[in-house]
């Protein structure tokens, strides 16, 4: 598994989920993975699967 982190500057929640929508884009293209934002706090604010498969039903 690989991972990337970045540090975004924005002024607003809003203004870093378009940033990291953005960057997310850009690093998963072509690939399958998961994306996620969080605070300073550690708190996630948004996350995205981008062309995973889907979860198996088990039941």
């Amino acid at each position: 598994m690989d991972t990337h982190s970045e540090w975004l500057k924005a002024r607003t929640t809003t203004e870093a989920v378009a940033q990291a929508e953005d960057r997310v884009s850009q690093v998963l293209a072509g690939h399958a993975g998961i994306g996620m934002l969080s605070d300073e706090r550690d708190t996630l604010v948004w996350s995205v699967r981008h062309d995973l498969p889907k979860p198996i039903d088990l039941g």
